[in-house]
């Protein structure tokens, strides 16, 4: 099994404690076959798109049961405080030469108050890590032979 974890901590100003604001968890779990979870950490991002004073952290993950060159489950959450906004669904796979396969998302669940600028950040998220271009079987490893 693995397990991954986002937690954000503030400070308490008065004693200067840590405590918990709000943690994600997800974990995948399989036997006999290939299992893989890690972060997009180039995608995680902390910022106040509506301008109230609260950051938003964005968090983008992947996780992977299964065989060969398969889509992955991914995942894009913003947190503002105890508020949760979340895209859902699979790697898109684009093979050199051959078709493009998955790519698959949930229907939005976004609640309809969701601000667009939220919405707009979560989608260029969304597409800034989708997509997997695996190596084929010799891609540059070998310059001159052609496989």
């Amino acid at each position: 099994m693995i397990r991954l974890s986002a937690t954000l901590y503030r400070r308490d100003p008065d004693n200067g404690r840590l405590g918990k604001v709000w943690e994600i968890r997800d974990s995948v779990s399989c036997v006999g076959l290939d299992i893989a979870a890690d972060f997009f950490h180039q995608a995680t991002s902390v910022t106040d798109l509506d301008g109230n004073g609260r950051v938003e952290v964005t968090v983008a993950y992947r996780m992977f049961c299964g065989g060969g060159v398969d889509p992955k489950e991914v995942k894009v959450i913003m947190r503002e405080g105890g508020r949760k906004y979340a895209l859902r669904g699979e790697s898109r796979i684009e093979v050199k030469g051959q078709a493009p396969y998955g790519g698959q998302r949930e229907k939005s669940r976004l609640p309809s108050s969701t601000p667009k600028v939220f919405v707009d950040h979560l989608e260029k998220t969304w597409r800034a890590v989708y997509i997997e271009r695996p190596l084929t079987r010799w891609d540059g490893c070998f310059p001159g032979w052609d496989a």
